[in-house]
């Protein structure tokens, strides 16, 4: 069963050299009452909460995104995103498929959804 979903990402910062050091900057309405904060350090903010399910651990994840460097807290340089490449990014969901932000930014998401991700380092 394949779990679609809509999503972006923003400010990956810790693998495949997107993933290098910086912390994103909020404004402070996202910071205020958007942001959701993990214990990982992850940063969640919903762009729109879907209406359907959410994916279940092995399910196979289908989305696009786009991925952007944070250099000094600034938005910098696109990295990578599957709209450029015309073609959803697949994985299956909680297996050390993608970078552990990525997994645990997902798993609570819902079919329709758009959320941003700032991944710590």
């Amino acid at each position: 069963m394949r779990f679609y979903s809509k999503f972006a990402t923003r400010g990956i910062i810790a693998i495949l050299s997107s993933l290098t050091a910086g912390v994103a900057t909020l404004s402070m309405a996202q910071a205020a009452s958007e942001v959701t904060l993990t214990a990982s350090g992850l940063k969640i903010i919903d762009n729109k909460i879907g209406s359907g399910a959410s994916p279940k651990i092995g399910q196979t994840c289908v989305m696009h995104y786009t991925g952007w460097l944070y250099i000094n807290g600034a938005k910098g340089k696109k990295f990578d995103s599957s709209r450029d490449r015309g073609e959803p990014f697949e994985f299956a969901i909680g297996q050390g498929k993608v970078i552990p932000g990525w997994d645990e930014g997902i798993e609570t998401m819902k079919v329709g959804g758009k959320r941003t991700l700032i991944i710590p380092p």
